[in-house]
């Protein structure tokens, strides 16, 4: 299969997310303890998350990391293709940019409070 520009711009896309998650797993780890974050996960899964299956994984201590870092992921790609096989380049560009403009946007946000953590610790 030759690989087209929506390809890459999947492949952006989830290097995007993933970076996302890394960003904000080294924010929470740098601003809080073990005890207070299972605490403050476990209130907003309680309390904010409606989705019964998203939130019976996010307590499932360990399983969260693999439902974010391999199962979204997948789904993603899992979605990409038959999209890619029944509506052609275009229907591939317009799913492609989709994604990378959520997960742009979302990296941007998270990137931001990086640096101004970062510029916090006089590290920039």
């Amino acid at each position: 299969m030759k690989l087209l520009l929506p390809d890459y711009l999947m492949i952006a896309a989830i290097i995007l997310m993933l970076g996302c998650h890394g960003v904000t797993h080294f924010l929470i780890a740098r601003h809080t303890t073990v005890a207070e974050t299972v605490e403050k996960a476990e209130k907003v899964i309680d309390f904010v998350e409606q989705n019964p299956v998203t939130a019976f994984l996010f307590k499932l201590d360990g399983w969260k990391y693999i439902y974010t870092e391999v199962l979204m992921p997948g789904v993603f790609v899992g979605m990409y293709y038959p999209i890619r096989k029944r509506y052609g380049y275009e229907g591939a560009m317009a799913t492609a940019l989709m994604a990378c403009m959520v997960f742009l946007t979302n990296f941007v946000n998270d990137f931001a409070y990086l640096l101004s953590y970062l510029v916090q610790i006089k590290v920039l």
